[in-house]
């Protein structure tokens, strides 16, 4: 890129004066607009007017007016301005951008079986950044900036919002192996003789839970509990079963439906389409879909 002459000799502020000037008519206009001297705006003027070797304005006693044939010019020191201040917004941004905090809304499942156990990583990588970890099965508002960004188990459908899939996981039907022992192999199509352990009523109508209740003829689940936490760990004392994310399987617990027709989870992480530009959210959010691709490939 070829730099300018030695020659030239003026600031980027001239230009955003003189188009100032060119918009508002008057050298008093653009001085009230600055909160500069009447004569300060004159000189900007005359610099640029000096640098570039030619005359802008007609100066007369009703103010300023282009001279002839400067309308293209004039247009294009306004783009120039305007890309200037495109680019100090963007400089302040990246500036503070590596600092501060970042509020990252995602399930439960995702929240403290896949992102807190990392947060070190991020910590160590990334100093400045503090990290609110929302764990929520409602869907957080990005557009109300509730949070900076999410990891959602749903596509998004929100304006200005943009995401990608950074994973799909599989559930299946899992008992510890004290309750295999104990009332012996698991035919996961009948599963009305069985302890079963299942969400609250109210997620009835989600694909995972609508498989295990179709399996339970007449009964009802024996248990019910509002968290995964809490579905896990009364699975793993070998009470009863239930249906689990795959990674979290682990060592603990026997898949007793591998061959189900469960469909797959998707993780979609999502962010308003301007937060792609701060460093900040960036750096989260690659930090998280680096966390999700990690744990699926580890539990696959």
């Amino acid at each position: 890129m070829k730099s300018l002459p030695p020659s030239v000799n003026f600031s980027w502020d001239d230009v955003e004066i003189c188009v100032l000037a060119s918009e508002l008519g008057s050298l008093s206009a653009v001085a009230r607009h600055t909160s500069l001297s009447v004569a300060t705006v004159g000189r900007r003027i005359d610099r640029l007017e000096a640098a570039i070797g030619a005359t802008l304005f007609h100066r007369h006693p009703g103010g300023l007016s282009p001279v002839v044939g400067t309308a293209a010019l004039l247009e294009r020191a306004g783009e120039v301005a305007r890309s200037m201040q495109d680019f100090w917004q963007a400089a302040r941004v990246h500036a503070a951008g590596g600092t501060g905090n970042v509020t990252l809304s995602t399930i439960e499942t995702i929240a403290t079986h896949v992102l807190a156990p990392r947060l070190n990583a991020l910590r160590r990588a990334h100093p400045g950044i503090e990290v609110t970890l929302l764990a929520s099965h409602r869907i957080t508002s990005l557009a109300r900036h509730v949070a900076d960004l999410a990891i959602r188990v749903v596509r998004p459908h929100e304006p200005d919002v943009v995401g990608r899939r950074v994973g799909t996981f599989s559930m299946s039907l899992f008992a510890h192996p004290d309750y295999i022992d104990e009332y012996g192999p698991i035919d996961a199509d009948h599963l009305s003789a069985h302890t079963v352990v299942a969400y609250q009523q109210a997620f009835d109508r989600i694909p995972e839970q609508r498989w295990l209740l179709s399996r339970m003829e007449d009964n009802g689940p024996s248990f019910r509990v509002s968290s995964l936490a809490a579905l896990r760990e009364v699975i793993r004392s070998g009470v009863g079963i239930g249906i689990l994310p795959s990674f979290m399987r682990g060592d603990e617990f026997i898949d007793c439906a591998p061959d189900n027709n469960l469909p797959a989870r998707e993780l979609w992480l999502v962010m308003r389409e301007e937060s792609r530009a701060v460093p900040r959210i960036r750096a989260v959010a690659d930090f998280a879909a680096a966390a999700v691709q990690e744990v699926l490939v580890e539990g696959a």
